[in-house]
C-alpha cells in the first residue's frame, strides 16, 4: 500500500510554476520588484487600471499590453500571476506603468471634463441670454461678445507677457552680475590712485622759487609829517561861535 506523501505540493504552487514556465519569467526576478497592487487601490484596483491602459496610447502602456493580452496567453497564466510578472516579461518596470497609468488617467479627465462642458454650454448661454433680456448689463455684454458684435480685449493677456518676460530677463541680468562688495570698490580705487603716482625713475620737479619782496622795510622807521591846514578848520570853529 502506498503511503500519502507528509506535504503534498498544493495545485494552486503547481499551476503557478507552470504558469511562470510558460511565460518565459523567472519567479525570483518578480520578487524583488515593487508591488503594484496597493498603488492600485486608489484607482479601483487591478480591472480597472487594465481598462485604463486598455484605452492609453503610451508606448509602456502598449508595450505591456502586447504581452498580457496576447491571444496565445492561456488565460491560467493571467489568472495565476501578479502584473509584475508581465512587467518583466514586457521589459517595462513597475514605475513606468505607473506613470503610462498617471497620464492616461490626466488626459482622460480632461476629455471627460470638457465633453461636461460642452454638453452644458447650450444651456449656459440660453440661461445667460434670459439675464440678458431681463436687463443684466454684465450678461448682455457677454451675450454681445460671444455673438462678435463687440470686440474681445486682446491686449491685457499680451501686456501682462510682456511685462513678464521683462521681469524675467532683468531678474537673470541682475543674478548674471551682482554688485560688487564695498572692500572690492575700495581697493581698486586705491589701486588706481597708486598708479597715477610718478615712479622713482621719472625726473624730479624743479624746487619752487620765493620771489624778493619788492616792497622792502627798513629797520629803522623815519618820522613822517603830515602836512593839515588846523587854521581853517579852528576858524571855522571861532565862526561858529
Amino acid at each position: 500500500m502506498t503511503k500519502p506523501l507528509a506535504n503534498p505540493t498544493p495545485p494552486s504552487a503547481t499551476t503557478r510554476a507552470e504558469a511562470y514556465r510558460h511565460l518565459g519569467v523567472d519567479p525570483n526576478e518578480v520578487a524583488t520588484l515593487p508591488r503594484l497592487a496597493r498603488r492600485l487601490e486608489s484607482i479601483g484596483g487591478k480591472r480597472k487600471a487594465l481598462d485604463i491602459l486598455r484605452s492609453s496610447t503610451h508606448p509602456h502602456a502598449r508595450q505591456f499590453l502586447s504581452i498580457y493580452d496576447s491571444l496565445l496567453l492561456p488565460n491560467f497564466v493571467r489568472a495565476r500571476l501578479p502584473l509584475e510578472a508581465f512587467c518583466v516579461a514586457s521589459s517595462v518596470t513597475p514605475e513606468q506603468l505607473l506613470i503610462a497609468l498617471a497620464s492616461t488617467v490626466r488626459e482622460m479627465s480632461q476629455l471627460e471634463a470638457s465633453v461636461i462642458a460642452a454638453e452644458a454650454h447650450p444651456r449656459i448661454v440660453h440661461e445667460s441670454s434670459l439675464l440678458a433680456m431681463e436687463g443684466d448689463l454684465d450678461h448682455a455684454t457677454l451675450n454681445m461678445k460671444h455673438m462678435g458684435f463687440l470686440p474681445a480685449p486682446k491686449g491685457s493677456q499680451v501686456s501682462v507677457n510682456v511685462h513678464a518676460q521683462a521681469n524675467a530677463a532683468s531678474q537673470s541680468i541682475a543674478a548674471a552680475s551682482p554688485a560688487p562688495s564695498p572692500e572690492n570698490t575700495i581697493r581698486r580705487l586705491v589701486n588706481r590712485f597708486n598708479t597715477s603716482l610718478p615712479t622713482a625713475d621719472a625726473p624730479a620737479l624743479p624746487a619752487a622759487s620765493v620771489p624778493a619782496d619788492p616792497f622792502p622795510r627798513s629797520s629803522s622807521a623815519d618820522p613822517a609829517t603830515i602836512d593839515a591846514d588846523y587854521a581853517s578848520s579852528s576858524d571855522d570853529d571861532g565862526d561858529d561861535d
